[in-house]
Order: structure tokens, then C-alpha cells, then sequence
């Protein structure tokens, strides 16, 4: 009795603003620490749509898409992110994005528990957020910027 009222207790104390926060991942303010120093605030992004992409360099499908992300990157209606799958940070975060002409902002913290998402099982993915509806998908496999902007409806 003694140890389960000592258990009720411990949960009890638990992160609970936390556990709160991944029930209703929309109530949190979303933060994107990008490489450099910056944060980005979600809110902030003024493009209908935001899409953050993981990838690794590991990936052949994730580099073959790259300049096709790149050129998306440069239409008004699609803010796009990276995420390294592999968690690189600092010098060799930049020199593999070097390597392989990555020109997007790279996200440091990983950007699907911002949004209530569980991270892919496999890559290259692409989760993308509607700012103006919430609505969110994910785009599976390696993407070209005609295939993104028509499952956008661009």
C-alpha cells in the first residue's frame, strides 16, 4: 500500500506540463533553433506552407532530392526546413550540408514533437504544415519540387 501510494506520488510529480504539452502539441509555443545560434518562432513564418525535412547523408534518395528541395525553398508559397536525421551539430552538420549543396536553414531540434509527431520510421520524409489551417501530412520517399507543389494544390 505504501509503495503504491509513494508511486501516485512520483507520477504525480512528474513532468506534467509536458505530459499536457504532447496532448495538445498546438496549446505550445513551436521554436526552430536553426544552425548558427538563431531561433525561428513558428508563428513567425510568413509562408502558407512549411515543410521540414529529414535527411542524412547516408541516404541516397534524401541527397537526390536536395536541389529539388533547394529550388522549393525559393517559392513564395513554401517555407522549407532541414533536420539531420543523425543529429549532426556544428562543424560537421556544415560540412555535410557543404557536401552535398544543401542550401535550407537547418533545424537543430527535431521538428515533429513540435507538432505532435511521432519521427519517421524511414527517409527521406517531409512533414508538412499548413500555417493558415494547422493541417498537417507527411510526403514519404524522395519528393521533387513539381511532385511537392502539386500535393500542395500549388
Amino acid at each position: 500500500m505504501l509503495l503504491m501510494i509513494a508511486c501516485i506520488c512520483v507520477q504525480g510529480c512528474s513532468d506534467e506540463v509536458g505530459a499536457q504539452s504532447q496532448a495538445n502539441p498546438e496549446k505550445r509555443e513551436k521554436i526552430f533553433k536553426l544552425y548558427g545560434g538563431t531561433e525561428q518562432p513558428f508563428e513567425a513564418i510568413d509562408s502558407p506552407y512549411v515543410l521540414m525535412n529529414y535527411w542524412a547523408s547516408w541516404c541516397k534518395p534524401c541527397v537526390k532530392e536536395i536541389p529539388e528541395l533547394n529550388a522549393l525553398d525559393k517559392h513564395p508559397s513554401a517555407a522549407v526546413y532541414a533536420f539531420n536525421f543523425d543529429r549532426l551539430e556544428g562543424e560537421k552538420l556544415l560540412a555535410e550540408a557543404n557536401k552535398f549543396g544543401l542550401d535550407l536553414p537547418m533545424l537543430l531540434n527535431e521538428p515533429a514533437p513540435l507538432f505532435g509527431e511521432d519521427s519517421p520510421a524511414a527517409l527521406p520524409a517531409t512533414l508538412v504544415v499548413n500555417t493558415q489551417t494547422g493541417e498537417q501530412q507527411w510526403l514519404m520517399g524522395a519528393q521533387t519540387k513539381q511532385k511537392i507543389l502539386s500535393a500542395l494544390g500549388l
